[in-house]
C-alpha cells in the first residue's frame, strides 16, 4: 500500500499519543507497531522523539522530531516563530498549518541537553515569505535571513560568505549572481532547475547558489541544500584570484 499523507498522518499521530501516554518504551518500536498494524512501510526518518515545547518571548522550540498539525496547534505556534530541531520531519497537515496561521519557522538550532547550540552550515537569503525554502532550510537546520529585492539579497550573502555556503532565493537570481561574482573571492551559479543540479555544482563548486522559487517544491530544494552541504572544493584549473582582483 502506498504512503498516502493521510496514513502518514495517523501513523504519527498513533506514535506521538503512545509516547506521550507512557505506553511505549522506545520510539522506534512504536513506530514498527504502527507500520506493522497499518501494512504501510514507514521511514526511519518518521522516528520520533519526547514531544517537547518551551518558549522564548516569541519564540516556540519544539524538540518533537515527527512535528504534526496537533503538535503546533497545542504549542500555540499561530502567528508566532517555530524553532525546530535539525532532521525534524513536518507532515502535510503542519505544512497546511503553517500557511494558514502565518507560522515563522526559525532555523536556529534548539538547545542541546549541554545547553550548547551547534554551529549552521549554512544559510539561504530569502526575498519575500517563500514559506517551503523556510520549510527546507529548518530540516537542514541552516539559518534564514530576509532580504528586499535582489541587490540586498546579494548584500546579505556576502556577509555570510565565505564562513557559510548560501542559497539565495529571489526574482532575479542572474541578477544576484552577477553581483556576487564581482568578488573574485565568491564562485556563486545560477540554478533553473533541479535536472543537471548535481553536476553543475560538482564542476563549479559555488559556495553560493541563486535560483527562483517558483517551480521548485520541497523534495527539489531538500536535495538540492542536502548536496550544498557537502564539502567545498576549488574546482578543476581553476585560478583564484585575491579579493577585490579579477578573475
Amino acid at each position: 500500500m502506498a504512503l498516502t499523507s493521510d496514513k502518514l498522518e495517523e501513523i504519527v499521530r498513533q506514535v506521538l499519543q503512545e509516547l506521550r501516554a507512557g505506553q511505549v518504551a522506545r520510539p522506534a518500536a512504536a513506530v514498527a507497531s504502527a507500520a506493522a498494524a497499518s501494512s504501510v512501510p514507514v521511514s526511519a526518518a518518521l522516528v520520533a522523539t519526547t514531544p517537547a515545547v518551551t518558549t522564548a518571548a516569541d519564540v516556540v522550540r519544539i524538540s518533537d522530531r515527527a512535528v504534526t498539525e496537533s503538535v503546533l496547534a497545542n504549542a500555540g505556534a499561530a502567528g508566532r516563530t517555530v524553532s525546530l530541531v535539525r532532521g525534524a520531519v513536518l507532515t502535510p497537515s503542519a505544512r497546511d498549518y503553517i500557511r494558514r496561521h502565518n507560522v515563522r519557522l526559525s532555523t536556529s538550532v534548539t538547545a542541546t541537553a549541554s545547553g550548547s547550540e551547534a554551529a549552521s552550515a549554512g544559510a539561504v537569503v530569502i526575498v519575500g515569505r517563500e514559506s517551503t525554502v523556510r520549510m527546507a532550510a529548518a530540516a537542514v537546520g541552516w539559518t534564514v535571513r530576509e532580504a528586499t529585492d535582489d541587490f540586498s539579497a546579494a548584500r546579505a550573502a556576502q556577509e555570510l560568505l565565505p564562513g557559510k555556503r548560501v542559497l539565495c532565493v529571489c526574482p532575479s537570481p542572474a541578477i544576484t549572481a552577477c553581483v556576487l561574482n564581482r568578488d573574485s573571492a565568491i564562485r556563486a551559479a545560477v540554478i533553473e532547475r533541479a535536472v543537471g543540479m548535481e553536476r553543475l555544482l560538482e564542476q563549479m563548486q559555488p559556495q553560493a547558489v541563486c535560483l527562483q522559487s517558483e517551480g521548485w517544491g520541497y523534495p527539489e530544494l531538500s536535495r538540492l541544500l542536502g548536496l550544498m552541504k557537502r564539502p567545498l572544493q576549488q574546482p578543476a584549473g581553476w585560478s583564484e584570484q585575491q579579493r577585490g582582483g579579477v578573475r
